[in-house]
Protein backbone atom coordinates (compact mmCIF):
# COMPACT_ATOMS: atom_id res chain seq x y z
CA UNK A 1 0.00 0.00 0.00
CA UNK A 2 1.42 3.24 -0.99
CA UNK A 3 1.82 5.98 2.09
CA UNK A 4 -0.83 8.51 1.56
CA UNK A 5 0.20 11.87 0.48
CA UNK A 6 0.04 14.53 3.39
CA UNK A 7 -2.56 17.13 3.53
CA UNK A 8 -1.13 20.58 3.13
CA UNK A 9 -1.99 23.50 5.66
CA UNK A 10 -3.67 25.26 2.65
CA UNK A 11 -5.65 22.48 1.23
CA UNK A 12 -6.87 22.33 5.35
CA UNK A 13 -7.53 25.51 5.53
CA UNK A 14 -9.88 25.79 2.47
CA UNK A 15 -12.01 23.68 4.07
CA UNK A 16 -12.56 25.75 6.81
CA UNK A 17 -14.10 28.82 7.28
CA UNK A 18 -12.01 31.60 9.29
CA UNK A 19 -13.67 33.96 11.37
CA UNK A 20 -13.05 37.56 9.92
CA UNK A 21 -11.88 40.50 11.98
CA UNK A 22 -15.50 42.03 11.94
CA UNK A 23 -16.86 38.46 13.24
CA UNK A 24 -14.51 38.55 16.41
CA UNK A 25 -15.04 42.58 16.94
CA UNK A 26 -18.56 41.69 17.25
CA UNK A 27 -18.19 38.08 19.30
CA UNK A 28 -16.18 40.18 21.71
CA UNK A 29 -18.60 43.46 22.21
CA UNK A 30 -21.07 41.24 22.40
CA UNK A 31 -19.74 39.52 25.21
CA UNK A 32 -19.44 42.73 27.19
CA UNK A 33 -22.56 44.77 25.58
CA UNK A 34 -23.98 44.30 29.18
CA UNK A 35 -21.31 44.89 31.54
CA UNK A 36 -21.61 48.88 32.60
CA UNK A 37 -18.57 51.27 33.03
CA UNK A 38 -16.24 50.35 35.86
CA UNK A 39 -16.64 53.30 38.92
CA UNK A 40 -14.45 54.06 41.36
CA UNK A 41 -15.65 56.25 44.01
CA UNK A 42 -12.93 58.40 45.06
CA UNK A 43 -14.78 59.77 48.21
CA UNK A 44 -18.06 62.40 48.48
CA UNK A 45 -19.24 62.88 45.38
CA UNK A 46 -16.61 62.10 43.06
CA UNK A 47 -16.41 59.14 41.37
CA UNK A 48 -14.35 58.07 38.73
CA UNK A 49 -15.92 56.30 36.02
CA UNK A 50 -13.38 53.80 34.14
CA UNK A 51 -14.07 53.72 30.32
CA UNK A 52 -13.84 50.16 28.40
CA UNK A 53 -10.60 49.66 27.18
CA UNK A 54 -10.30 48.84 23.66
CA UNK A 55 -8.15 46.36 21.82
CA UNK A 56 -5.21 48.35 21.17
CA UNK A 57 -5.33 50.19 24.83
CA UNK A 58 -5.39 46.86 26.37
CA UNK A 59 -2.02 46.23 24.32
CA UNK A 60 -0.37 49.16 25.38
CA UNK A 61 -1.43 48.16 29.08
CA UNK A 62 -0.26 44.44 28.80
CA UNK A 63 3.42 46.41 27.42
CA UNK A 64 3.23 48.25 30.36
CA UNK A 65 2.43 45.74 32.69
CA UNK A 66 5.83 43.76 31.49
CA UNK A 67 7.93 46.75 31.90
CA UNK A 68 6.03 47.24 35.55
CA UNK A 69 5.00 50.65 34.76
CA UNK A 70 2.08 50.72 36.82
CA UNK A 71 2.03 54.90 36.52
CA UNK A 72 1.01 54.33 32.68
CA UNK A 73 -1.30 51.51 33.07
CA UNK A 74 -3.21 53.60 35.26
CA UNK A 75 -2.80 56.27 32.60
CA UNK A 76 -3.74 54.13 29.98
CA UNK A 77 -6.85 52.72 32.05
CA UNK A 78 -8.30 56.54 33.39
CA UNK A 79 -7.38 58.84 30.83
CA UNK A 80 -9.41 61.40 31.78
CA UNK A 81 -6.16 63.98 33.51
CA UNK A 82 -8.55 65.27 36.18
CA UNK A 83 -10.00 61.75 37.07
CA UNK A 84 -6.17 60.64 37.19
CA UNK A 85 -4.96 63.29 38.91
CA UNK A 86 -7.29 63.32 41.45
CA UNK A 87 -6.50 59.13 41.97
CA UNK A 88 -3.23 60.63 42.34
CA UNK A 89 -3.65 62.28 45.07
CA UNK A 90 -6.18 59.74 47.11
CA UNK A 91 -3.28 57.34 46.82
CA UNK A 92 -0.93 60.14 48.50
CA UNK A 93 0.33 57.85 51.88
CA UNK A 94 -1.64 55.02 51.09
CA UNK A 95 0.04 52.17 51.15
CA UNK A 96 1.94 51.07 47.29
CA UNK A 97 -0.10 47.66 46.97
CA UNK A 98 -3.04 49.95 45.71
CA UNK A 99 -2.00 50.83 42.97
CA UNK A 100 -1.57 47.48 41.39
CA UNK A 101 -5.03 46.49 43.07
CA UNK A 102 -6.94 49.29 41.14
CA UNK A 103 -5.63 48.22 37.63
CA UNK A 104 -6.11 44.45 39.16
CA UNK A 105 -9.70 45.32 40.02
CA UNK A 106 -10.39 47.18 36.31
CA UNK A 107 -8.98 44.60 34.37
CA UNK A 108 -10.13 41.70 36.12
CA UNK A 109 -13.52 43.39 35.82
CA UNK A 110 -13.31 43.69 32.11
CA UNK A 111 -11.94 40.70 31.50
CA UNK A 112 -14.69 39.20 33.59
CA UNK A 113 -12.35 36.80 35.80
CA UNK A 114 -12.66 39.15 39.17
CA UNK A 115 -13.88 39.16 42.44
CA UNK A 116 -16.90 41.59 40.53
CA UNK A 117 -17.62 39.04 38.01
CA UNK A 118 -17.82 36.19 40.57
CA UNK A 119 -20.66 38.45 42.58
CA UNK A 120 -22.90 38.93 39.40
CA UNK A 121 -22.68 35.60 39.22
CA UNK A 122 -24.40 34.96 42.63
CA UNK A 123 -20.79 33.30 43.87
CA UNK A 124 -19.82 34.77 47.09
CA UNK A 125 -16.40 36.47 46.82
CA UNK A 126 -15.64 35.36 50.28
CA UNK A 127 -16.02 32.21 49.38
Amino acid sequence: MPPRTPKLAADAAADYRFPSIEDLIADAAKATEDLPDYVLPLGGEHVITVPRPDGATYLQVLAAQRRGAEDLMLQLLIPDKGDHKALLLKMKGAPMRLADTIIGNILSYYYGTGLLSEAREGNSPAS
